[in-house]
């Protein structure tokens, strides 16, 4: 019975607490329907602030090139010398990579090596 007793005891101590008796204060009176509409404007407010810095630290890493951020820098450039459309989304790209052509298919199911061109052979 002793535990009984604790038990109640805390729940009458608790709801005193929430009706304010507990402390000597008035209970709260419920929020008028402005603080909703209040609410919610700072909530909006904080999301903005927090998508314009979201932007403005993107739009300053890509302006100054941060480290890890970007396209990485390959050792050998790739350039494409020649491109020749053969139709729908189908092409042939002559490309150098470190001194060697080579003669590509491009098209929708992806790129395929077809042939390296050697010295004076491409005329290109």
């Amino acid at each position: 019975m002793p535990i009984l007793k604790k038990i109640s005891s805390l729940t009458a101590a608790l709801v005193l607490l929430q009706r304010g008796d507990l402390l000597g204060v008035e209970p709260a009176s419920i929020a008028p329907a402005g603080s909703l509409i209040f609410s919610l404007g700072k909530m909006l407010l904080a999301l903005g602030v927090m998508l314009a810095a979201l932007l403005l630290i993107s739009y300053l890493a890509k302006r100054f090139r941060l480290p890890g951020i970007g396209p990485m820098v390959s050792e050998a450039p790739v350039k494409v010398l020649a491109t020749k459309y053969l139709g729908g989304k189908k092409s042939i790209w002559v490309v150098e990579i470190e001194g060697e052509r080579l003669v590509l298919g491009v098209g929708p199911e992806g790129l395929t090596f077809l042939t390296k061109l050697r010295g004076s052979e491409g005329g290109i």
